[in-house]
């Protein structure tokens, strides 16, 4: 049976590749869900494989809004292409009238057969033909397949049809696809890796990549009924005593996780804190959750246990989001009382599933995007940059104080004078002695400088040390007067053009020390963020 399919608007990006099936992607749920999302289901994929024979062909799916997943096949002789729905909780094939036209197929062969099939959200009844069908760059023969003439509550299947790929005890039209593939190909298995995100869905006829999972992780269990694929497990919800167990069904056709009505409000509940449950809103009658997304940080983990492996399911894959806005959906549904559980699309996201039909087994692995994130080691360069920008910014303001306070108090001790002679008279007053110096000290020539004796340099020394301003005997500027190679420097205050030049430079390299710095500040607090967030919703 189909379930929870719904009617939502395409955004679609399609792409092809050599062994690729273009697929695309439809919008986020929509607001409102048209009935109650029950059912065994449609929407999953999965890959035979030639477990013995090593063999694999794997092509991408359409994510429509998390709820249904199409891959691309071909039908009849010319082959007709396809958008077909894959469901691991029905058996049969069927393709709407409208996507393909046996005349037009030089290999169709009509049957008198008249069959109905009941799916969890509606039916569909029409007649049989049997024509060559591709699936994943194989061909197979003789394959039958329902053509519809009448459809109840069966609009929101956005696709041509649906490939059922459960068991033969569920088939309506005679042998499943499966068995075709066994009996032509020798190919008994299929995998199936369903993501969140536009791109990355996969469906693969043979054992998957191994990039999809963790080896170690493998489990392999037995399938336990002649029908649906199911497995015995248990589940709790994580910091509760709850825990249910029974068979669960791993149901790609049924979008959310599904609970029998006696047992559903004690799931949510369990799930939903009491201080999280006034951020929701209860949709009747099917009761789906509409949350706030602020209430994944408060929502509790789901783990499910098969064949002795725990796999947890966080709040990140209990909830989607709807559409752009602030609002989030809990992906547990309510099913008819006597059902067992299903797994649906929001477990098998968190999962890579294999279903091997010779060998009766289901096998689960975790997910490599889906394994605690590795604890990430101190980014030096990022800390070398920036200490280094940091020691920049320091030296850059303290020049730019020295200039705007230490020169500024230094010129004003030492008048400037106008012009090149102007500042040899300066350099010359300021090494008059002191007794010589009255309220404005008389200049001396160059040949009175030269009969000064070695006394007169001494008190020349002291004098200098006696400058009026307290910055005179930090690093204030100098310059050195041609006139005296051999006497001690002149102090001279700093011209506003090398001002200027300073202040630019000061602030030039503090705005760069900064930006650097800050860049250094906000990545590290970014990172340290975004691991917390992840830790709060894993």
């Amino acid at each position: 049976g189909l379930a929870s399919a719904i009617d939502v608007p395409v955004q679609a990006a399609r792409r092809t590749g050599p062994h690729l099936v273009p697929l695309s992607r439809k919008a986020r749920f929509p607001d409102v869900f048209g009935s109650a999302l029950s059912g065994t289901g449609l929407a999953a994929s999965n890959a035979s494989a030639k477990l013995s024979g090593g063999f694999h062909e794997q092509q991408p799916l359409l994510n429509w809004g998390n709820v249904q997943y199409l891959g691309s096949f071909g039908l009849g002789t010319p082959p007709q292409s396809l958008q077909l729905l894959i469901d691991t909780g029905s058996s049969d094939l069927w393709v709407r009238s409208s996507a393909f036209q046996p005349d037009h197929s030089s290999t169709a062969q009509f049957s008198p057969k008249e069959v109905r099939i009941s799916y969890g959200q509606g039916s569909v009844a029409g007649s049989v033909v049997s024509d060559s069908f591709q699936i994943g760059g194989v061909n197979v023969t003789n394959q039958e397949i329902m053509i519809p003439q009448q459809e109840h509550g069966m609009a929101s299947v956005n696709a041509a049809g649906v490939l059922g790929l459960a068991w033969p005890g569920l088939s309506h039209t005679g042998e499943t696809v499966m068995q075709h593939l066994e009996a032509e190909e020798n190919i008994s298995a299929f995998a199936l890796l369903l993501t969140g995100t536009d791109e990355g869905s996969y469906f693969a006829l043979g054992m998957p990549e191994s990039s999809w999972y963790n080896n170690e992780s493998l489990v392999w269990t037995d399938a336990r009924t002649d029908l649906w694929w199911a497995v015995d497990g248990s589940l709790h919800i994580e910091g509760s005593s709850l825990e249910l167990s029974g068979l669960f069904l791993l149901d790609s056709g049924t979008s959310f996780i599904g609970a029998p009505d006696m047992q559903f409000e004690l799931l949510v509940n369990q799930i939903l804190p009491r201080d999280a449950r006034s951020l929701c809103k209860v949709m009747q009658p099917s009761g789906i959750r509409y949350c706030s997304c602020d209430v994944l940080c408060k929502a509790r983990s789901m783990q499910v246990h098969i064949g002795g492996v725990e796999f947890p399911v966080g709040p990140a894959a209990l909830f989607g989001q709807v559409d752009d806005k602030n609002t989030c959906v809990l992906q547990v549904m309510r099913l008819q009382d006597g059902m067992p559980l299903i797994l649906g699309d929001s477990f098998l996201r968190t999962v890579a599933a294999i279903f091997d039909v010779r060998g009766r087994r289901i096998g689960l692995a975790k997910r490599y995007d889906n394994l605690p994130l590795p604890q990430e080691h101190p980014d030096w360069k990022r800390m070398c940059l920036g200490a280094c920008s940091l020691v920049c910014f320091v030296v850059s303001v303290s020049a730019l104080c020295y200039l705007l306070f230490c020169d500024h108090h230094s010129g004003k001790a030492m008048p400037a004078a106008a012009g090149a002679a102007g500042m040899e008279a300066e350099a010359e007053a300021n090494l008059r002695p002191a007794e010589l110096s009255a309220d404005r000290p008389p200049v001396l020539s160059n040949s009175e400088v030269s009969t000064e004796d070695a006394a007169t340099s001494q008190t020349h020394k002291s004098r200098m040390t006696t400058a009026s301003s307290p910055c005179s005997m930090v690093a204030c500027p100098i310059a050195v007067t041609s006139q005296w190679p051999m006497r001690l420097p002149a102090m001279r205050p700093t011209s506003g053009c090398e001002r200027i030049h300073g202040f630019a430079m000061a602030i030039l390299v503090a705005k760069l020390s900064f930006i650097i710095l800050s860049e250094a500040i906000v990545s590290a607090a970014s990172s340290v963020a975004t691991a917390a967030a992840v830790a709060a919703v894993a």
